[in-house]
């Protein structure tokens, strides 16, 4: 339980802390394994372990700062997972409110319930960072969330997700929780200035800038000395760096 744990967790810092609070290297000695220990008069001998019996040599102040920082880091705790709580159960009632039939639009929930700053005065929407639009290859989405790929390839066109968790990057820790709404689904097709206004932008600027670097690159390699490593001499560059 949370109190056995506290309890331990301040046994444990204080067994650590007491054989060094206040005392000098100097006072160490070595014990029968050979380890250099301090001596614990509470012991009939010297261990470099501590038992259930052992009294902490750590000052008062210390012991009382740490249980108050433990306090608050159980309450903190206690309080993440109250919140993470409440917020599925909410997103489980809305989620059911949104999908019925002449239920309030999705981007109007998003107004009313949404706490991301992104997209709560968008409709709920996601802006693609390449290409400031609402629409996304599916690859693209990886670049926003790589869970997002694999949840809206199994949705269809004005489908609504489940409630969904959203973790840190590290995937350990629920930040919070969220509903997916997949607006529109564009078939495959070939790129139209009508349809593809956007993606046709970008494809163009990005081919300017790679024609403009390429030949800054031109202008600059017969004036600058250039080495490459043997290992990859005959590898396949997309500019010329060697004649």
């Amino acid at each position: 339980t949370p109190e056995n744990v506290r309890m331990f967790s301040n046994h444990a810092f204080d067994h650590y802390l007491g054989r060094l609070d206040t005392k000098a290297p100097s006072e160490r000695v070595k014990n029968s394994s050979g380890n250099m220990v301090y001596p614990e008069k509470t012991f009939d001998k010297v261990a470099l372990s501590h038992g259930s019996s052992y009294k902490s040599k750590l000052r008062q102040e210390i012991q009382d700062s740490y249980s108050q920082l433990m306090e608050i880091m159980f309450k903190k705790a206690e309080q993440y997972v109250e919140d993470t709580q409440k917020a599925d159960k909410f997103l489980d009632s809305l989620y059911l409110e949104l999908i019925k039939p002449g239920a309030m639009p999705f981007s109007k929930a998003a107004e009313l319930y949404s706490d991301d700053a992104d997209t709560k005065k968008n409709g709920g929407m996601i802006l693609n960072p390449a290409t400031n639009a609402t629409r996304f290859d599916l690859q693209e989405i990886n670049t926003i969330d790589n869970t997002l790929y694999y949840t809206l390839d199994k949705m269809n066109e004005s489908d609504i997700s489940k409630p969904l968790s959203v973790k840190n990057r590290s995937g350990d820790v629920i930040t919070g929780y969220r509903l997916v709404y997949l607006k529109t689904r564009t078939k495959p097709h070939v790129l139209s200035i009508k349809e593809d206004y956007q993606k046709l932008q970008m494809l163009t600027e990005n081919d300017k800038k790679r024609k403009a670097i390429s030949k800054w690159i031109d202008e600059k390699r017969s004036k600058t000395y250039i080495k490459i490593d043997n290992e990859y001499i005959n590898c396949s560059f997309d500019n010329k760096w060697i004649n």
